[in-house]
């Protein structure tokens, strides 16, 4: 399988030389682990021979499944020998930091990437010093105009700058550290502040910004254990039932019916989730010195109902009190699994009803609830650094940007079951299943192209549309990350003219992909696309709700949003994604 990517801009093959083998497998094992090596199996024995030569042996009852493919220290050294030799400084640099995203994407299958990772970063700086990714990547320290390799440096440079070098630029030197400070910081330290997440602050400030808050007392007591309990009793009264375990971490709050070992695997990927897809959007975890935005002003409650029964209870208990109308908690008795921004964020998951006089699959149950939690992390990142509502493509792209990568799922799809054509993918595996899925409907013609996509809501969108939004978003995060970042915080436009090609899109998204699907007397005739362009901005066709013109204008946004940033009709784009998605 060609893992290589040759439409990306390319480094030295050099710097990348290591003894590996040609081929790679990726082993993912029944603990949750993925490793990346060439896998033998012998008996009841898999062994992987990885990285630089390193060899482990595992027992074959432990291996899930083993998919062939390139080795990443391969594909890294295929990208680098396609950079042109006179390439300019900025595409030497975008090439080098292309690899290093790759690489970096790559070492949760094998840490010792890391090194090849590096060295990437090191080419960039020579070409560009101040680069933020490459110096963050190295993990440089940031103090002022400079950067440093390591706390050590950063010290060494406060102790012995000569005056003559930091006077004039307004620093000078604290009696009590006898380092080089601000004005600024020397005068909150002789206040008695103390600096903490980047900012002076008074003792009892910090304590505060650590999450402590007073008792009936006195006492300095963790806000999030006072919740804790409140969140149990306020559960047990309401719902006539205690959860098995309240438990939080630094951005969640599970209230769960599962053990307390599957509620801690799933709070460990809600916040490796939480950190990966904020800064996929531009809004990083920051570091203590300098924390990121703050985007949600107290932990995210997760109810891992388990049972459908309790999950209707809820539901009929919390409901009205969340702001659920009486048709929303018919609807969502039919679920299991969604997300709400409001009145505070939470996330429901529930699987089947017990039935009578039988076990629940635990295993099941863990599934069903790693499945929506880590589908659901990437919608409320989402909904909260984009609010007013997304189109639905980006919504469920978001969805299994999380849960593919953090869960090797793709179930959590607010989506109609497809009843057309398609080759079927099994949703359970990994991130290359689903690729290899599309690129088999690709290669048959029956994918949706996005124009037609874009036009959809949500319950008009199945499961291979919302998995190729998500392979396209998959496509602008590697391509563009930088642009996607810019693109999130960019106000969806409101288009003023649609083309005779965006409604003809929006027609034809409405045709099933297998005509015999539908019988021709329940078909709908929306008739001909239009031969002009259609004004529909102030002063122009009205557009009714429903129509082929209503769609056109939903997809002709989306279009629109795409271009203002990244500078490419989607036309180009999805090119683009077609070549990118033969590589993977």
């Amino acid at each position: 399988m060609d893992r290589t990517l040759a439409s990306a801009p390319l480094v030295a093959a050099a710097l990348l030389a290591a003894a590996a083998p040609a081929r790679a497998d990726l082993v993912g094992l029944r603990d949750g682990k993925i490793l990346e090596g060439k896998a033998t199996r012998s008996g009841n024995k898999v062994t992987l021979k990885m990285f630089k030569g390193k060899t482990q042996t595992l027992a074959a009852s432990e291996v899930k499944y083993i998919e062939e493919g390139e080795c990443s220290w391969d594909t890294a050294s295929k990208m680098a020998r396609e950079i042109p030799g006179d390439a300019s400084d900025t595409v030497f640099v975008d090439g080098h930091l292309a690899i290093a995203r790759f690489l970096k994407d790559r070492r949760e299958y094998c840490p010792e990437l890391e090194d090849l990772e590096r060295r990437e970063y090191d080419l960039v700086l020579k070409k560009a010093p101040d680069n933020e990714e490459a110096r963050n990547g190295l993990g440089h320290r940031r103090w002022g105009q400079w950067w440093f390799a390591s706390e050590k440096d950063l010290e060494k440079f406060r102790k012995g700058a000569p005056p003559a070098q930091m006077e004039p630029l307004g620093y000078v030197k604290y009696r009590r550290t006898g380092l080089w400070e601000t004005k600024d910081d020397a005068a909150a330290m002789d206040e008695g502040k103390v600096r903490f997440k980047g900012r002076w602050m008074t003792p009892d400030e910090k304590k505060e910004a650590e999450g402590y808050v007073r008792d009936e007392k006195g006492n300095w007591v963790l806000k999030r254990d006072v919740q804790n309990r409140e969140r149990t009793e306020m559960v047990e009264k309401t719902l006539g039932e205690k959860p098995g375990i309240v438990t939080s971490s630094a951005n969640f709050r599970f209230i769960s019916w599962l053990s307390a070992g599957d509620t801690a695997k799933l709070k460990d990927t809600a916040e490796k989730a939480y950190a990966w897809v904020r800064g996929a959007y531009g809004y990083p975890m920051g570091t203590a010195e300098e924390p990121g935005e703050v985007l949600f002003d107290d932990a995210i409650d997760v109810y891992l109902l388990v049972d459908g029964d309790r999950k209707d209870r809820w539901l009929e208990a919390f409901g009205p009190g969340f702001g659920y109308e009486p048709s929303s908690i018919e609807w969502y008795k039919k679920g299991r699994g969604w997300h709400r921004m409001a009145p505070t964020p939470h996330f429901i998951s529930s699987g089947d009803k017990t039935e009578k006089n039988r076990q629940r699959d635990v295993e099941q149950d863990f599934e069903t609830a790693a499945e929506h939690v880590a589908s659901m992390v990437g919608r409320a990142v989402l909904d909260r650094v984009r609010p007013g509502g997304h189109p639905a493509w980006l919504a469920e792209a978001s969805g299994l940007l999380t849960e593919v990568r953090f869960n090797e799922t793709a179930n959590c799809c607010y989506v109609s079951e497809s009843k057309y054509r398609e080759e079927q993918a099994n949703k359970e595996g990994s991130k290359q299943k689903y690729y290899e899925f599309m690129k088999k409907q690709n290669a048959a013609g029956l994918d949706r192209p996005m124009r037609q996509i874009f036009t959809l809501e949500l319950n008009y969108l199945d499961w291979p549309d919302t998995v190729k939004a998500w392979s396209f978003l998959e496509y602008l995060l590697f391509r563009y990350p930088n642009q996607v970042k810019e693109l999130i915080r960019h106000p969806m436009p409101q288009v003023e003219e649609i083309s005779p090609d965006q409604v003809a899109a929006a027609i034809q998204a409405m045709k099933p992909k297998d005509p015999a699907a539908v019988p021709p007397d329940k078909q709908k005739d929306e008739g001909p696309p239009p031969t002009e362009p259609i004004r529909v901005g102030p002063g122009g066709q009205p557009v009714t709700e429903g129509s082929k013109e209503q769609r056109a204008v939903r997809g002709a946004n989306a279009e629109a949003w795409l271009q203002s940033v990244l500078k490419k009709d989607i036309v180009a784009l999805e090119a683009e994604w077609k070549e990118w998605l033969k590589t993977k």
